[in-house]
């Protein structure tokens, strides 16, 4: 596997603002791409995007994260981009990620 890339989600939880570690690997990747949310408190639905160089949307995901789904695969296979972004996205708060894809 290639460099993972460590990431900060900031979530608003009960009115606090929580740090949440992300971690996206491989990086770069081929045909997949998996990211961890790595803090075990955070739970709930979230929304990610995968965008090209310029702007245009390539994926589209929902996932709900629990204690026990914490890792979470993209297809990357037809994507191309250099680099790469990934949009995390819950109630309230966005974040993005880069990554490179081979």
């Amino acid at each position: 596997m290639g460099a993972d890339i460590h990431g900060i989600v900031e979530v608003k939880k009960n009115g606090v603002w929580k740090v949440n570690r992300v971690k996206i690997f491989p990086n770069p990747c081929k045909d997949e791409l998996y990211l961890e949310m790595l803090d075990l408190d955070i739970t709930g639905k979230f929304h990610f995007e995968i965008f090209n160089n310029i702007g245009i949307k390539l994926n589209e995901e929902e996932f709900r994260l629990s204690k026990e789904n914490r890792i979470f695969g993209f297809d990357t296979e037809q994507m191309i981009c250099k680099p790469c972004y990934l949009r995390i996205t819950d109630n309230k708060n966005t974040q993005t990620l880069k990554f490179l894809k081979h």
